[in-house]
């Protein structure tokens, strides 16, 4: 799911569990880079933290626009975050199942999990939440 600019010069994949306070946190930090339309985070919704996690990822990706339906779920993210729409996630929960497989067969247990290049060009993994000093590393910037 593409949250950002579509032109932005540099994406960054990161496996996102609607419920996760750290990949809350990680949108948030990332921000700046994404309203410059410097970066494009290319959020792959999973459901592995909570029973409801799931069915809100699944309400996410299903939902009419979806970066919308992300931002509805960071700012109600205290208050439990997104409400879930049955009928979105019957049709959607195949696809957030597929992303979890897609996350345990990387070996991947934390998330975020981000995957981005270095200014070589080469691809680099982060499990967890990047730390400040990591940020511009992985928006490939300083921060606008």
């Amino acid at each position: 799911m593409r949250d950002g600019d579509a032109d932005a010069p540099v994406i960054v994949y990161t496996f996102t569990d609607p419920n996760c306070p750290f990949c809350h946190r990680f949108r948030q930090a990332a921000e700046p880079w994404i309203d410059a339309g410097k970066v494009q985070l290319r959020h792959v919704m999973v459901g592995i933290l909570r029973q409801d996690s799931l069915p809100k990822a699944a309400t996410i990706l299903g939902s009419e626009n979806p970066r919308d339906a992300l931002q509805e779920n960071q700012q109600n993210h205290g208050e439990g975050g997104i409400e879930v729409d049955r009928n979105i996630v019957s049709k959607y929960a195949k696809t957030v199942q597929k992303n979890n497989q897609l996350m345990s067969s990387l070996g991947l247990s934390a998330t975020p999990s981000t995957y981005y290049k270095d200014n070589n060009g080469a691809v680099q993994m982060k499990q967890g939440a990047p730390r400040p000093s990591e940020m511009e590393a992985i928006m490939g910037s300083p921060q606008p």
